[in-house]
């Protein structure tokens, strides 16, 4: 089943992954589900977070992405007093549990 009908599909929820990573290298993984997932050699565990839905449009202009996670986890730690000196960013990518064939998909990538 391809990603998209998984998608239309009720009975199969979307699992997000997300990576936060500096220039450094990669700071932190999570994914929205119960269970680990690896995907391209790295551990997401699993972690209270989620964000607002990706809104699509024809303008090249930024949007922004709110991402919620518990306030005691290690990302929201780096931003409690101020921000970060190194720009973090984010890439989340989606996949749906269920499926057996299942396509992981670059949902979302900013700073």
């Amino acid at each position: 089943m391809s990603y998209n009908a998984v998608e239309k599909s009720i009975e199969l929820s979307p699992a997000e992954l997300y990576k936060f990573y500096d220039a450094d290298g990669t700071i932190k993984t999570y994914n929205s589900g119960l269970e680990d997932i690896t995907y391209l050699s790295e551990v997401y565990k699993p972690e209270i977070i989620d964000s607002d839905a990706v809104e699509l449009t024809d303008e090249t202009e930024a949007k922004t992405l709110t991402v919620r996670v518990p306030r005691k986890s290690s990302i929201a730690g780096l931003f409690l007093v101020y921000a970060p000196i190194q720009q973090i960013w984010l890439s989340i990518y989606r996949k749906h549990w269920n499926d057996e064939d299942a396509e992981y998909v670059a949902y979302w990538t900013g700073m």
